[in-house]
């Protein structure tokens, strides 16, 4: 899809007519909408693609911090999302994570930020999973698919595929590549699904599949694929600033390591990252990283070896490295995660557990003006 399709996308979400423009100043063709402007006697309270119409009025200026459950906490109203499901919508007359805080974002349901004036994050936004650690808001949407689960196999299992988004995860390791128990073939590797266009709504990514079971023996069980990274969707009347210290992190979690025999985790695909103002202004940094594969298990003089788990996804450029390490292991190591240009990788093939594939990168779209020189990926779409 091209830019200007997915612009007309985006602001064809928006039920109600465009409200009134005028210019920042700094760009000659850059318009912003002006929330309460008059419109035939109505008023206009559209705020980029979203429509806060309905929701009363908004909050006094917030200060966000801390834990945040888009299912329970009371600053959340319920928002239905045009051809997508309900979101936690925060309406405020201006938001500001401050330094040195978090905003740890978990629940079923997406984030919006709406805000009649500006937006400043100088801590960290965080709506990331991590391995044994938090699942982002709306990770893990029910819509994922994968093409083929990782078999299970007697002489070593296959690695589960990495989550796929808006770009593909990497394919799983296959297992008992050398057909040593059984003689039931080679365990088959799990086939990652294929990608999806940038969706109109706000959703999480997808998680990765989790890897094969050894059959027999120690009975291992596949490492379990890592959760994707959340979703939310900023949108400003003024500016969105995210400071030098700041960041928006929507990152995969790695997917878990293959006890004996067994595959390892795919891991998860990055998350959701929207935001639409008259100025974006990005000194920190924007992830939505994928997590990496987790490494298969083995057997080593007879007795029962886990592999090492996945990483999580990133800040920056440098993917997460796919668990590996075990010493005297021959079972695969998972495949990397996705950063920047780089993919989600493939998990290794082995004699005994694959390893699980590298998660697919997530979604950044940014909508308006932009500056500063922080960190974005992967890149913007």
């Amino acid at each position: 899809m091209g830019r200007a399709s997915i612009a007309a996308l985006l602001l064809g979400a928006c039920s109600f007519e465009p409200a009134s423009a005028v210019t920042d100043g700094s760009d000659p063709d850059a318009t912003r909408p002006v929330d309460g402007a008059p419109n035939d006697g109505a008023p206009v309270c559209s705020i980029g693609s979203i429509d806060p119409c309905g929701q009363g009025e908004p909050l006094a200026p917030l200060s966000l911090t801390g834990a945040f459950d888009t299912d329970l906490d009371l600053r959340c109203r319920t928002y239905a999302q045009p051809g997508g499901g309900m979101a936690c919508l925060v309406y405020a007359d201006g938001v500001t994570i401050p330094a040195s805080a978090t905003l740890a974002v978990t629940g079923t349901r997406p984030l919006i930020i709406a805000s009649t004036m500006s937006v400043v994050i100088d801590g960290l936004l965080d709506i990331s999973s991590r391995r044994g650690g938090q699942r982002g808001a709306a990770a893990n949407d029910a819509s994922c698919v994968t093409q083929r689960v990782p078999e299970n196999d007697a002489g070593g299992a296959a690695g589960g595929a990495g989550g796929s988004f808006v770009a593909t995860g990497g394919d799983g390791g296959t297992g008992d590549s050398d057909n040593s128990l059984g003689n039931d073939g080679v365990a088959l590797s799990g086939l990652a699904g294929t990608s999806v266009a940038m969706p109109g709504f706000a959703r999480g990514g997808c998680r990765g599949s989790n890897g094969g079971n050894e059959v027999g023996g120690d009975n291992g069980i596949g490492g379990a694929g890592g959760d994707s990274g959340g979703a939310v969707w900023i949108a400003a009347v003024g500016s969105v600033a995210i400071g030098t210290d700041g960041g928006i992190r929507a990152t995969g979690a790695g997917g878990n390591q293959g006890q004996v025999q067994s595959g390892g985790g795919g891991g998860g695909s990055g998350g959701f990252v929207v935001i639409e103002a008259a100025m974006i202004d990005v000194a920190g940094d924007i992830s939505a990283n994928s997590g990496s594969g987790g490494q298969g298990g083995t057997r080593i003089d007879g007795d029962p070896i886990s592999g090492n788990p996945g990483g999580d996804g990133t800040f920056g450029f440098t993917p997460a490295p796919g668990g590996n390490g075990v010493p005297g292991s021959l079972a695969g190591p998972g495949g990397v995660g996705s950063a920047g240009l780089t993919t989600g990788g493939t998990g290794v093939s082995s004699i005994v557990g694959g390893g699980g594939g590298g998660g697919g990168a997530g979604l950044i779209h940014l909508v308006g003006p932009r500056q500063g020189t922080g960190t974005i990926s992967p890149p913007p779409a």
